[in-house]
């Protein structure tokens, strides 16, 4: 008698074996639906049908810690040496205006005629990877048309050769580079006259045009310019009205070879300027910051020292 009462009727046993059901099928389709969310440097994700939640671990992929910043070059005597060593330097400008965006290099070597500089131009590009250099500049030749009793003389026919064998020698170790040319300024020293300027200011033009011309260089048509430092000083070449006077120069200059403030001003100005027109993708506002800006975007807490979360947002992120 004792043992029927514990016997469970058919309504008892049919509602325990829905229960178990409903919960086996429960249990296997959240199983099924949870998928792994990962990104390559945030927070994993587990996503079900009715929630998502946080997990502590985050799985990612390997970042890749580096940073691969193109280069600009520029290459000269002591103008463009004296462009990052003084201050407001047209160079000090220049890396000031690609912060971020690219590495500025600057060779510039005082005392340097066109015939020195051309055997340092492939050693010093040697080691920088040649598609990540986008832009040269050249400013060389007040040194080669100083007086002939000096050691920095270049005859004027040799600054041709030598100028066109720099641009050249430029070229081949950057192929993927444009290449700016500056004129030689306005020389007045005292080994120099603005007769020689003229001339050597015309041969610096007249070998960029030979080279742009020159069906065997298809590639300076579009990545070889000119920058005339004349006219970017006296805009609309007002250096050929009847009456001016060179000590018009003067405020340009600080020693009548060397740029002052104003003339470095003007003369990144117009670098700038020249690029704006002639090649826009190297507008500075254009380029790609390669170090994420910190004050805009703020990285995870120095606190939590959560190490993949921040390189994710250093190097990924971008």
């Amino acid at each position: 008698m004792e043992s029927s009462k514990l016997k469970p009727n058919a309504t008892t046993v049919i509602c325990f074996f829905l229960c178990c059901l409903n919960l086996f099928f429960l249990f296997r389709g959240t199983s099924c639906d949870a998928q792994i969310m990962t990104s390559t440097g945030g927070p994993s994700l587990v996503e079900t049908n009715n929630t998502s939640m946080r997990i502590e671990e985050p799985v990612v992929t390997k970042i890749k810690n580096n940073l691969e910043y193109d280069y600009i070059v520029l290459f000269g005597d002591s103008l463009t040496e004296k462009g990052v060593n003084a201050m407001g330097g047209w160079g000090q400008r220049m890396i000031q205006n690609y912060s971020r965006k690219a590495i500025v290099l600057v060779h510039g070597f005082g005392f340097y005629n066109s015939y020195w500089l051309k055997f340092v131009i492939e050693p010093l590009l040697r080691d920088i990877p040649s598609h990540r250099v986008k832009l040269m500049t050249l400013l060389v030749g007040t040194n080669d048309l100083s007086s002939e009793t000096m050691p920095q003389h270049v005859p004027l026919e040799k600054y041709y050769q030598y100028l066109e064998e720099i641009i050249l020698t430029m070229h081949t170790s950057a192929p993927q580079s444009r290449i700016l040319v500056m004129t030689p300024p306005p020389s007045r020293g005292k080994a120099h006259t603005i007769e020689d300027s003229i001339l050597y200011r015309d041969a610096c033009l007249e070998t960029v045009a030979k080279i742009r011309k020159n069906v065997s260089q298809p590639w300076a048509k579009k990545q070889l310019q000119t920058l005339n430092t004349w006219d970017v000083f006296m805009p609309e070449k007002r250096y050929k009205l009847p009456g001016f006077q060179t000590k018009e120069w003067n405020p340009f200059f600080s020693d009548g070879i060397h740029f002052s403030e104003l003339g470095n001003e003007r003369l990144f100005t117009g670098v700038i300027q020249k690029i704006h027109e002639t090649w826009p993708e190297l507008i500075s506002k254009r380029m790609k910051s390669i170090v994420v800006d910190a004050g805009l975007l703020p990285g995870p807490a120095a606190l939590e020292e959560n190490d993949e979360a921040t390189k994710w947002w250093l190097f990924e992120r971008m």
